[in-house]
Formats: structure tokens, sequence, C-alpha cells
């Protein structure tokens, strides 16, 4: 559990925490209620970015756009890929907030 490695180990040793909003390996499943708001939580409470792979949820797949707003929960970066396209020509996208936007353009 990401409180307790931060706990243990300290939060500012971890960079990033990547999920699926929805697992789908092995089936469909969601996440138990709150646990998408708690890692949010974590997350800001230690500097820790949180990564939302979007690649099965995104475009439409969850009622929503994306499965960050079908949650009410805000990644710092998502991943989406297939639907983009309806999965006729490979592609993938990488999208963050303005403010990792900024730091990987100040350098």
């Amino acid at each position: 559990d990401l409180a307790m490695i931060c706990e243990t180990h300290g939060g500012h040793n971890v960079a990033a925490v990547i999920v699926e909003p929805v697992a789908g390996a092995g089936g469909v499943f969601p996440p138990p209620k709150g646990y998408l708001e708690r890692l949010r939580e974590i997350c800001d409470q230690h500097g820790i970015l949180l990564i939302f792979d979007e690649v099965i949820t995104g475009f439409g797949r969850m009622g929503t756009p994306f499965a960050s707003q079908h949650f009410g929960v805000k990644p710092d970066i998502f991943t989406a890929a297939k639907g983009m396209t309806n999965a006729t020509v490979p592609m993938g996208g990488v999208f963050t907030t303005a403010k990792v936007r900024e730091a990987f353009l100040s350098g």
C-alpha cells in the first residue's frame, strides 16, 4: 500500500504511481469506492505524480470521455491509445496537467 511505502521509505523516494482506473487484466474490475480519491490524496501529500493508464477506459468507454472524469479524480498524467483511432491506426498519447507540461518544457 502506497501510504505504508511512503511511511517506511519516505514519499520523496517515489516519483510516480501509475494505475489503470479500472483494472482490465483478467476481467473488468472497478476500484473500491474512495480508492482513487485516497490515492490522489496520498500522492498530493508526498509530491508524487499520479498517472492513469486510460488505454482501456478512455474515449467514452465509461460514459464520460475518460475514467478520470467518471471517478472525479484528476491525474497529473494520463495515457490513451486504442480509442484514439478506433484501433485502425497504431497511435497513443500522453496528456498532462499544465504544471507537468511546464516542467518538461523548462527542462
